[in-house]
This record gives structure tokens, C-alpha cells and sequence, in this order.
């Protein structure tokens, strides 16, 4: 899965990380609060960390006499995976859960799926990834070529494209700044020939 979640999307956060975590993980009526927010996480014994200055995502979690403050992740950084973003929460959910005074000594699960992103129907996204056979994704999935109502002439560019990419990437070494430019420039001309957009603004990859 591509980095598909922005941090500084709160509404996106909580839909597509926090509610379907914490709704796996908690049983209803535990909680007597959820807050997500940004910025200083708020204090509780189980918060010592000094995150000043820093915008961070946070989820501050109550239930009865027991609280926990998670650190989600930094807006700084441009995008996030949301699976990785859910599995710290639910480790975190977890420990607590097993020392806390409604849950002690209990283990929880967390969602076996998490909701998509919130991509409109019909708009591709550009992203190069070593691990995908296909670098153009629709709703957070991999798109079948075959699905695509372009020439063979411009399918065999995009293929030849990828693998140049992967070939240019090999176990996250360094690439040249000439491979890097002309890269970046044919897959502009590669997306504006399919239509479809670069889901990454600044980079390559994420």
C-alpha cells in the first residue's frame, strides 16, 4: 500500500485510522472520550514525552479513571501509510488495555481492514512503488492495465517507464540527479498523457 494518508487531514485521520481502530479495540460504552487534535498532545501520567513546537497528531483516549495519549505522527512529514499509522495505535491501544482497571489483563484486536482513501471515482493516481507491479492506482489499489482504454504504444511506455524506475531505485540507494530529472519529467508527460494525477507533489516517492 502507497503512503495514502496525510496527517494534516484530521477529518481523513479519524475516519480511516482512529474510529475504525478504536471501534475494533473498545467495547462499547468503555470510553467516556476520543479527541483527535494536533499540536501538544494533552498531559496525563502516561504522556512525558516533549513534543513542543512540534505538530503532531494526536488521540487522546478516556475511560473511567484511565486515560492514553497517542502520537500519530508528525504533519511535517508529507505522507503517511495508514496501515502503519493504525498498527501503532492498536500496539498502543493494547498495552494499555492490559494494564487498565476495565480491561486488565485483556488482549484486543484490531480491524482486519481499514476503509480506503477517500479517492473520487474515476481519478487515477500516479505512484511509483519497487513492491507494485503497477505504478497507476485507483482507491488505494493497483490498477490492471487492462482496465485502461489507451494504446499499446502508451501502456508499453508506462510498463518500460516502471521498470526503468525500479531498475533506478535499487534497495533505496542513491540515484544520480540526471536520472532523477528525466524520470520525473517522463512521468509528468506519462500522466498528463493518461490523465490521471501525480499522487506525489515534491518527490518521486514518498
Amino acid at each position: 500500500m502507497w503512503a495514502d494518508l496525510d496527517m494534516a487531514e484530521l477529518e481523513e485521520v479519524s475516519r480511516r485510522v482512529v474510529t475504525p481502530v478504536v471501534e475494533a479495540m473498545m467495547r462499547p460504552g468503555e470510553l467516556t472520550g476520543v479527541d483527535v487534535g494536533v499540536g501538544q498532545p494533552p498531559a496525563c501520567p502516561c504522556d512525558a514525552d516533549d513534543t513542543a513546537g512540534v505538530p503532531i497528531v494526536w488521540v487522546h483516549l478516556r475511560a473511567a479513571d484511565d486515560e492514553l495519549v497517542v502520537r500519530l505522527g508528525a504533519t511535517t512529514m508529507e505522507r503517511w501509510r495508514a496501515e502503519d499509522v493504525a498498527d501503532a495505535l492498536e500496539e498502543a491501544i493494547d498495552d494499555w488495555v492490559v494494564v487498565s482497571s476495565f480491561g486488565w489483563g485483556e488482549q484486543r484486536q484490531g480491524p482486519a481492514k481499514l476503509p480506503p482513501a477517500d479517492d473520487a471515482p474515476g481519478v487515477l493516481r500516479f505512484y511509483p512503488d519497487e513492491d507494485a507491479p503497477w505504478p497507476l492506482w485507483l482507491r488505494g489499489e493497483p490498477l490492471d492495465p487492462a482496465e485502461l482504454d489507451v494504446s499499446a504504444a502508451l501502456i508499453d511506455r508506462l510498463t518500460a517507464w516502471h521498470q526503468d524506475y525500479k531498475d533506478a531505485f535499487p534497495h533505496d540507494a542513491d540515484i544520480a540527479v540526471a536520472d532523477y530529472d528525466r524520470l520525473k519529467m517522463e512521468r509528468a508527460a506519462l500522466a498528463e498523457a493518461l490523465g490521471c494525477e501525480v499522487a506525489d507533489r515534491y518527490q518521486l516517492r514518498w
